[in-house]
């Protein structure tokens, strides 16, 4: 399956944050690499020389390199700042759907029968998956997941589904181009999980995603996953579920493969441009040391859990 342009471009920003607390997201203006990371060599990024003219910055996302690179690093006209390095993980779908869950190990099989088990007995029936691709559904499903992501922990996070008319418009426009594909997971009618897809050629990634915490004890993020990988294994117009940027323990369990990646900033050497990045890893320091400081004491996951209910 051949997808063309449009795409949905990352944008170029920075979240300044303490764990789950966002309390300030400053904005670049520039250009993202928009090509999926399969379609990359692992070899180390060269630093620009400069930018394009009016441009601060120039963000490759998951980019794949073949060892971890310093934070920071400097040329006399551009700031190269690195402060995600992580395992992006996918899952093979070009086999069958009973062969994947047979390779997970025996007690993620019995979690996950448990778990949609639970769900379909709170719920009265077997999970109700709707899918979504047309511009007129996209439309719906942006209406929809949005009242599920003003709920969820990751609208707090600043990474909920935006509610501009802006990103809808290109939400539509990828749509038109068969680059889309919305699922939402409902408990009876209403909606609990939702998960938010790009195409790019036979990959598929998963760009945004979100749950109700009224329901987290259902695990609906878990089996919308599963519904929605039943549902791709069976129609074959893929050959990678890709999970997105970042890392999470469920990603591990569920992938069949990972590549090592980091998102890269180069921005243009300007004292503020300085000052911001600087400012960006030094938050970053401190709290990497009170998360530490709150492992050693035993509350960082209780109060992370908190947090996101």
């Amino acid at each position: 399956m051949q997808v063309a342009a449009p795409s949905l471009a990352p944008e170029i920003r920075l979240r300044f944050r303490f764990g789950d607390w966002c309390f300030h997201v400053h904005r670049f203006s520039g250009s993202a690499q928009s090509e999926h990371f399969t379609r990359i060599t692992p070899e180390m990024p060269i630093t620009p020389d400069r930018l394009d003219p009016g441009a601060d910055a120039l963000f490759l996302p998951s980019r794949p390199v073949l060892g971890r690179l310093p934070t920071l690093h400097g040329t006399p006209n551009i700031i190269r700042y690195v402060p995600a390095q992580y395992s992006r993980y996918y899952i093979d779908i070009a086999g069958d759907f009973q062969s994947w869950l047979q390779g997970l190990s025996h007690q993620c099989q019995r979690e996950l029968r448990r778990k949609l088990r639970r769900f379909a007995e709170s719920s009265g029936a077997a999970p109700l998956l709707r899918e979504y691709r047309s511009p007129r559904e996209m439309t719906e499903f942006h209406r929809v997941a949005r009242a599920v992501s003003a709920r969820s922990f990751q609208e707090r996070l600043g990474t909920g589904l935006p509610a501009t008319k802006e990103f809808l418009d290109e939400l539509i426009a990828l749509a038109d181009a068969e680059g889309a594909r919305g699922f939402i997971l409902f408990h009876r009618d209403r909606p609990v999980a939702y998960e938010l897809c790009q195409a790019d050629g036979d990959c598929l990634s998963g760009e945004y995603c979100g749950y109700d915490p009224e329901f987290r004890r259902l695990s609906p993020g878990v089996v919308l996953l599963y519904c929605v990988l039943e549902r791709l294994f069976a129609e074959r117009d893929f050959r990678i579920f890709d999970f997105g940027r970042g890392e999470a323990a469920y990603k591990a369990t569920f992938a069949t493969g990972s590549t090592f990646c980091a998102d890269i900033y180069y921005f243009r050497r300007t004292g503020a441009n300085l000052f911001l990045v600087c400012a960006h890893r030094a938050v970053r320091a401190v709290w990497s040391a009170i998360a530490k400081m709150l492992e050693f004491f035993g509350i960082k996951r209780r109060l992370r859990n908190f947090v996101r209910t």
